[in-house]
């Protein structure tokens, strides 16, 4: 019985078989789908595969990929544009998860800044806070084709505690407050909630709770007043920053540190002391470095594997933002200061490069070798957060001083690997991860059948070093081809 009974169907199977060798063997080949451009021999990164695919080809209609196979068995149709990928690397579009678009840097134009993004490869941004007009400005003017750049998903202003009065802040002081800026956002159409630093316990919950009312994510800060775990718990997508250079930033350090209620209690004694006439800038600062030195000092391993583990269970991103905190550092070997400044108006790239050298003229050693101990603190942690499954983001604070957008994002890369990331993870933060928190990884993210052909042409192999996707040949951005000379000439365009 039993024989009989596992013997029926493989008798079944081989029946199958047969029929499907004989129709192929009696059909001819495949009809291959109709493309307006075919990408040709290249060598295939697609962020689904772990090893990269040599001697492919992909075809795209429209804005669609439609077909990804071998060159020698897909061959387009005679006449369809083609980009040689002979000796070259086919990726996925990059995100930038942490920009801000309309705020911060009045002389960098948005524009300008979609520009430079998708120049390097950036196909999509996660604008972090501005101006909302100016947001639904930029959108419409990219879907027109007056400016050629990445697609932007937006909070719009966001959310914080009492501030002065700002287009790309909605600043509440209570429960009620918190609630009437989630309807306000909502009435504007936004993506997604961002909540800052300085929202109190009661304003950010309650915030939290009208967010999941109206099914709007809420990313961004860890609130001075709530820990990390508070935050994930309560539903929070993604936390923005773990450099402790800035005490907004050093939530995920508080929440680690052996010390976390002594260290809070300092902060909140800076803050007070901060207020008052009688303050001593100079002694405030030194408590302050002293403070920054302690939360890297007294990291705690058992409390950030517990931290670690609820947040993979939750399913809450880290966006590091690395590259942001990295700026003060003095350069070495392994980070050179090879920025492409004159990217940039002249009046950002002076008045960055004055703030750069007052700095590094007035910081002693000691200043300096401090804040080489936050950043090396930074990338280890963000190093124990991907060894734990949580997951991280690439995202870069750009336009703030001495990150410029889009390359910006490359250096970020950089700084993920030497956080312990391989190059394939390292890229995978840029692309397929970001999808998969938008909630778009069914269209976007990898290279598939089906998807948005977003993608960067290599000329050569990120894989082996992280560094070579600075070396664009070419970008599709929603199947438009934009060939090394074009993307120069958006370079110059975006040029002083």
């Amino acid at each position: 019985m039993a024989d009989s009974t596992f013997e029926r169907p493989r008798c079944l199977v081989l029946l199958l078989s047969i029929l499907v060798i004989g129709g192929c063997q009696g059909s001819t080949q495949s009809p291959v789908p109709p493309a307006t451009l075919a990408i040709t021999h290249v060598t295939l990164i697609d962020g689904v595969h772990d090893e990269a695919q040599t001697n492919m080809t992909v075809l795209v209609d429209g804005d669609r990929i439609v077909a990804v196979g071998p060159a020698d068995e897909l061959v387009a149709a005679e006449g369809t544009p083609q980009l040689n990928g002979e000796d070259r690397f086919l990726i996925p579009g990059l995100w930038d998860m942490h920009v801000h678009l309309a705020m911060g840097e009045p002389e960098i134009e948005p524009s300008r800044q979609l520009e430079l993004y998708l120049a390097h490869g950036v196909v999509g941004v996660r604008d972090m806070g501005s101006e909302w007009q100016q947001i639904q400005t930029l959108r419409q003017r990219v879907a027109d084709g007056e400016v050629r750049g990445p697609k932007i998903v937006s909070s719009g202003p966001f959310v914080n505690g009492p501030q002065a009065e700002q287009p790309e802040v909605l600043s509440v002081t209570d429960e009620a407050e918190a609630r009437q800026a989630v309807q306000s956002l909502v009435a504007m159409g936004v993506d997604f909630v961002k909540a800052q630093a300085a929202l109190s316990r009661e304003a950010y919950l309650a915030l939290v709770d009208e967010a999941r009312l109206n099914d709007l994510p809420v990313h961004g800060h860890i609130p001075d007043a709530l820990t990390a775990l508070e935050v994930s718990a309560a539903g929070q997508r993604t936390i923005e920053h773990v450099s402790p250079a800035i005490a907004s930033d050093a939530g995920m350090f508080f929440s680690t540190s052996a010390n976390e209620q002594e260290l809070r209690q300092e902060l909140m004694d800076l803050a007070a002391a901060r207020g008052r006439d009688d303050a001593d800038p100079q002694a405030l600062a030194t408590r302050y470095r002293a403070l920054q030195q302690s939360l890297v000092a007294t990291y705690d391993e058992a409390k950030g594997s517990e931290l670690f583990a609820a947040l993979r269970a939750n399913e809450t991103w880290v966006v590091p933002t690395l590259v942001w905190s990295r700026a003060y550092v003095p350069p070495n070997d392994q980070w050179p200061t090879d920025l492409p400044l004159d990217l940039l108006p002249v009046a950002s790239r002076q008045r960055w490069e004055g703030i750069y050298e007052r700095y590094f003229a007035g910081a002693n050693p000691e200043k300096l070798t401090g804040y080489q101990r936050l950043d090396d603190g930074s990338r280890s942690l963000v190093g124990a957060l991907h060894r734990a499954g949580v997951g991280v983001l690439a995202g870069t604070d750009s336009p703030f001083g001495y990150v410029i957008p889009g390359f910006s994002l490359h250096q970020e890369l950089e700084m993920l690997v030497l956080a312990g990331l391989s190059p394939g993870e390292a890229l995978a933060t840029a692309t397929s991860s970001p999808a998969k928190l938008l909630g778009q990884l069914a269209t976007r993210g990898t290279i598939e059948v089906g998807k948005v052909a977003d993608l960067v042409l290599l000329t050569a192999n990120p894989l082996e070093d992280i560094r070579n996707s600075r070396k664009i040949d070419s970008v599709v951005i929603a199947g438009t081809s934009l060939s090394r000379a074009e993307l120069d000439g958006v370079l110059a365009t975006s040029a002083p």
